[in-house]
């Protein structure tokens, strides 16, 4: 039986983002604020998790799905933005629960304020899984967990590192 991890982070964007207006640029509700601009920042009520599609289950895709969304003052998730993705339908599965993530605003001044966020929800997978890259033709054994500098075009998998020798790849000295 296939177990399935998913850890969901959320962390505020470092201060290097500079604050973004939303429509008019005289209107302060719209202004959207990085974490170290608010006083205190959003509070999670509740976070739905992804669920895996079957074909990330049949392809064993596993890692990160990195995104950055605001979380505004009226309590809506917008602008959801990929950072990093993952092949088989996980980022949208991903991007899906964040829209649906509830929250308390975070406040600046007393108020209710926007604030840019960054989520990553993690895909894993409890089974033997050997990734490998179509180029080079390159596979990874199973100690090595992230495959974010794979681009998920260019992603393969195996269930053992001999499908990986007989389909012509050569294993890695070292993790992506």
């Amino acid at each position: 039986m296939k177990r399935v991890l998913i850890l969901i982070l959320i962390s505020t964007v470092s201060g290097h983002l500079v604050p973004r207006m939303a429509q008019d640029p005289n209107d302060a509700d719209d202004k959207v604020y990085d974490g170290k601009q608010v006083d205190t920042t959003v509070k999670i009520i509740s976070k739905p998790e992804p669920k895996y599609t079957f074909e990330a289950l049949k392809q064993h895709v596993v890692g990160g799905v990195r995104l950055t969304a605001v979380f505004t003052a009226k309590g809506e998730v917008r602008n959801v933005e990929v950072v990093n993705g993952l092949p088989a339908g996980l980022t949208d599965s991903a991007i899906a629960v964040a829209r649906e993530i509830k929250f308390t605003p975070a406040m600046k001044d007393g108020r209710p304020v926007s604030l840019r966020m960054q989520l990553e929800y993690r895909f894993e997978l409890f089974d033997v899984i050997i990734h490998g890259q179509r180029f080079p033709k390159l596979f990874y054994d199973e100690r090595c967990r992230d495959y974010t500098n794979i681009a998920p075009e260019n992603m393969v998998f195996f269930t053992s590192e001999k499908e990986a020798k007989k389909a012509g790849y050569k294993k890695s000295k070292t993790c992506p």
